[in-house]
């Protein structure tokens, strides 16, 4: 669905399409997300109820657009479809599906005997998600790539503003909901037996400086260090 552009706005209010789908893939966080930064007044939504009474959103009642495999959404339990893996825009598996397969960014994660002591950092927005890869890169071994030693700390990157990043709702995205902050940093912290520090800005931008709350949350949710960036 195509934008229309008018010349005097007025009071017009714009609603994103499934999100802000010429970016992100429709009816996903990333795309709700970028639709939030470009301060739409709304979004138009798709949701379904699964078998056992669960509201997910999706554009079919099915899954063959977006999984390749066939499942009708009402005949389907929820846990079942949260465990399918998606086929992303580019055709590769989404990265929900990427943890522990191997990538082309596992060898970023290697750690050599020469370089020890190093943090290894990591960027995402799901709890769950991030403390398996934790626990990968904790043990040395993530997606394949074997290291030779074990990072002396794990890094999160709440600090990244590219847009790419921010629009999936990593890195300094997560500047404006600190309370997942601090979930992500509990999940980390209770999956690996390592320091686990963090890199934040004072802000999401101007208007939002928020360090000061932002560092209080990560402390108790047991960071043990945090740098500014």
């Amino acid at each position: 669905m195509n934008t229309i552009k008018f010349e005097n706005k007025g009071n017009i209010k714009m609603i994103a399409h499934r999100g802000v789908s010429g970016l992100e893939r429709e009816n996903t966080c990333p795309a709700f997300v970028a639709a939030g930064v470009k301060s739409y007044w709304g979004i138009e939504t798709d949701v379904h109820v699964t078998l056992d009474g669960k509201f997910i959103i999706i554009h079919d009642d099915n899954t063959k657009r977006v999984a390749g495999d066939e499942m009708i959404v009402e005949k389907t339990t929820y846990d079942t479809l949260r465990s399918i893996r998606l086929v992303d825009t580019d055709g590769e598996k989404s990265r929900r599906a990427s943890v522990g397969e191997n990538s082309k960014s596992a060898p970023l994660a290697k750690v050599w005997a020469d370089d020890v002591p190093m943090a290894v950092q990591l960027f995402g927005s799901e709890p769950e998600f991030m403390a398996e890869a934790a626990a990968m890169v904790a043990e040395g071994s993530y997606a394949g790539c074997t290291s030779e030693a074990r990072p002396a700390a794990i890094d999160i990157n709440m600090g990244c503003p590219v847009h790419k990043i921010v629009s999936n709702g990593e890195g300094s995205a997560l500047l404006r909901d600190i309370p997942l902050a601090g979930r992500i940093v509990r999940a980390v912290c209770a999956a690996v037996d390592l320091p686990v520090t963090v890199k934040i800005r004072i802000g999401f931008d101007a208007e939002h400086i928020c360090a000061v709350e932002m560092a209080k949350e990560l402390e108790a949710s047991g960071a043990s260090a945090i740098c500014v960036h």
